[in-house]
């Protein structure tokens, strides 16, 4: 009986030397990995006031952007305004006269085929609307 005892002390001593080797190497990874993560974090603190900055950048110049797209739109809508308006009294300017010559023209017409007795066919409706030259 004392062999075996002798045999389960050693197979205990060598489970136990083996758990504190493994325990070791575990502590040994463990401060290699937090030295690693220390650099990193070093790392990215050096890159994150660089990032700061140019996230300040990009903002004004996204708001500057911004303000330039706005304006530009109003500027375009009071351009649309302002040919609209020009086009309309360009073309009350122009068809005002058109109209009065066109109804000049045919009182002439009109008077020169009374004269000489000729009648003349119905004018549709719509052509009083919008008399040509």
């Amino acid at each position: 009986m004392d062999t075996l005892l002798m045999v389960a002390v050693i197979v205990t001593a060598l489970a136990f030397i083996v758990q504190a080797g493994a325990l070791v190497a575990i502590y040994l990874l463990s401060r290699r990995l937090a030295d690693n993560v220390n650099s990193l974090m070093a790392e990215s603190r050096r890159f994150v006031g660089p990032l700061e900055s140019i996230t300040g950048d990009l903002k004004a110049a996204s708001d500057d952007l911004a303000a330039v797209t706005k304006s530009a739109r109003e500027q375009v809508h009071r351009a649309e305004e302002a040919l609209n308006e020009t086009v309309g009294e360009a073309r009350k300017t122009v068809m005002r006269p058109l109209r009065q010559w066109s109804a000049v023209a045919r009182g002439v017409a009109e008077g020169v085929r009374t004269f000489f007795g000729k009648t003349r066919p119905p004018v549709p409706r719509e052509d009083y609307r919008y008399p040509t030259a």
